[in-house]
Parts: C-alpha cells; sequence; structure tokens
C-alpha cells in the first residue's frame, strides 16, 4: 500500500470540527467513488470507519484495512456473520429495507447533496479537495529522515 501522510479521517474530523459542508461533500463523493471501485470487482469492505479512512498529503481518500472484506463478491461466496466495530452503524441498520436504501435504486451521485460534484473530474483524479491537510509529500518525507 502507498504511504499516505494526511493521516485518517477520525482523527482529521476531531482536528477540524465542525466540518465545512464542502469537505463533507467532498470525501462522502471520494468514498463512493473508491467504494464503487472496490464493488465492481466483486469487493465488500464491512469495516468502513473514520480509522479506515486515509487521506493522501493532498486530501484524497485511499480506503484500508481488508480484514473483513469480502471477494468474489457475485460467484459463490456467501456472506454470512456480523461485521461491525462498535460505535459505527450500517446503513441497513438506519434503513431496514433494502430498497429503500440510499444508492439501490437510485443514483447517490444525482442526490441533491452531490449536485456540486464534478463526477468525471473526480474519477479522473483531477477533483481537488477544498481542503489541504498537510505538506507536499516531499517535505513530509524530509522532516522525518
Amino acid at each position: 500500500m502507498e504511504y499516505v501522510s494526511g493521516g485518517d479521517l477520525f482523527d482529521f474530523t476531531v482536528k477540524h470540527f465542525p466540518l465545512n459542508i464542502s469537505i463533507v461533500r467532498f470525501i462522502a463523493a471520494e468514498i463512493f467513488c473508491r467504494l464503487e471501485f472496490l464493488h465492481k470487482r466483486g469487493i465488500v469492505h464491512r469495516d468502513i470507519k473514520g480509522g479506515n479512512i486515509l487521506l493522501d498529503n493532498k486530501g484524497h481518500v485511499r480506503i484500508a484495512d481488508y480484514g473483513l472484506a469480502v471477494m468474489d463478491l457475485y460467484g459463490d461466496t456467501k456472506v454470512t456473520g456480523v461485521a461491525r466495530t462498535i460505535g459505527y452503524m450500517a446503513p441497513e441498520l438506519l434503513c431496514k429495507c433494502p430498497d429503500k436504501r440510499l444508492g439501490v435504486g437510485r443514483d447517490i451521485r444525482r442526490h441533491s447533496f452531490m449536485r456540486l460534484i464534478n463526477w468525471k473530474s473526480l474519477e479522473q483524479g483531477k477533483g481537488w479537495p477544498p481542503f489541504s491537510v498537510g505538506p507536499p509529500l516531499d517535505m513530509d518525507l524530509e522532516m522525518h529522515s
């Protein structure tokens, strides 16, 4: 895994609380794109939480901790058991009916909260975070030498 010097989302939110809505929107969109990338390859993470969302030195999202990932989701694999971290709640605890969950039958990209996101630019890595998390990577490495 690449080195990411921005820390994790949990520490970022504690340090910068309350977060500006544009920061929340950007991070949510990046998390969505990363999860969509995994899901298209048949991988379900199953332990998304602030400590498993890493930020690079520019503020872009990386998803970590694949200890609870499920591979070959669209093959013969059956997902069973409970995967959770105390203090975090899976979306199906928020909305019990799968057909009514955001993203099932409805496109998150078209939700009014996400209307300002340029999805094409974001997916191509051209989206720019509305915040900075640290010094450029070169400076970061020099400080630790």
